[in-house]
């Protein structure tokens, strides 16, 4: 099973975690396996590339999240404060910081380079599914089993917003580029969207038939993609909730889903064990 991965379209490779305890690099023109990275001693539920590429972050249920470089896959860092699996990590766009979720509740933020803890956010009663930093580094979003989506200043340690519509757990959370927005996937089958600034939601898309476990916004911020239980990939127009695609080929439910930095490619990662990379622009 292939739960999450990021897309990195300037060197064209993406990045997938397993249930098999690995995290993998791959070639998305040719699909050849050009990493595997190894040191979790248990399933891999989330990765994320730093922006410059040179670094992945990934967190697992063996309560850590790990820091890989790229070039040679060697491990340089692991955080290990978590009392409960790591579901999900994210690395700020500056590359200093670096902010992980996990089944103890909370969202701890760590330098990146010393590996130190800066500050844990409690607020969530459940597990936190998904995190993730807004562009300019001053938010972070998370998304929780207790049906909430919550803003947090990673500076102060205080949360912003809590926002409520969702009427089941929150598997993910992302940023529109410009930090305007903010979309999140959810078991109650919907993708919803919310004005940061504010914390109202603004939009509620409605078509796949089980969980939402990965959305993900374009580079542009005029589409949104999902992926779900149901094994389809669905694009959508994120101004109106129309759905312009639904990507078939997956057998099992899709985990992750992420757009390329140019908007050109879409992967997706699935429970059937396969990752898989569309043209974005066939889908339209």
């Amino acid at each position: 099973m292939l739960e999450g991965e990021e897309l990195l379209a300037r060197t064209c490779r993406h990045t997938s975690g397993s249930v098999d305890n690995t995290v993998r690099v791959w070639e998305a023109s040719s699909g050849k396996e050009i990493g595997c990275f190894k040191g979790h001693a248990g399933d891999v539920y989330s990765v994320c590339w730093s922006r410059d590429g040179k670094g992945i972050v990934s967190g697992s249920l063996d309560k850590s999240a790990r820091i890989w470089e790229t070039s040679s896959g060697k491990e340089v860092g692991c955080f290990s404060a978590h009392s409960y699996p790591v579901w999900g990590v994210s690395w700020s766009g500056d590359g200093r910081m670096i902010a992980t979720g996990s089944g103890d509740n909370t969202v701890r933020v760590w330098e990146a380079d010393s590996r130190r803890e800066v500050v844990s956010l409690k607020g969530h009663c459940c597990s936190v599914r998904s995190v993730s930093w807004s562009r300019d580094g001053r938010r972070i979003v998370s998304g929780s089993w207790d049906n909430t989506v919550r803003v947090w200043d990673p500076t102060s340690g205080k949360e912003v917003h809590c926002l409520k519509g969702h009427a089941g757990d929150v598997w993910s959370v992302s940023w529109s580029e410009d930090g305007s927005k903010i979309a999140s996937g959810s078991v109650d089958n919907t993708v919803r969207v919310w004005e940061a600034s504010s914390g109202k939601e603004i939009g509620c898309f409605k078509g796949h038939t089980k969980g939402v476990y990965s959305v993900c916004w374009s580079r542009d911020g005029g589409q949104i993609v999902s992926g779900s239980g149901d094994g389809f990939v669905r694009v959508w127009e994120a101004s109106s909730g129309k759905e312009m695609e639904c990507l078939t080929g997956h057998t099992r439910g899709v985990w992750g889903v992420s757009w390329s930095g140019d908007g050109r490619m879409i992967a997706t990662g699935s429970g059937d064990n396969t990752v898989r990379v569309w043209e974005a622009d066939s889908a339209y």
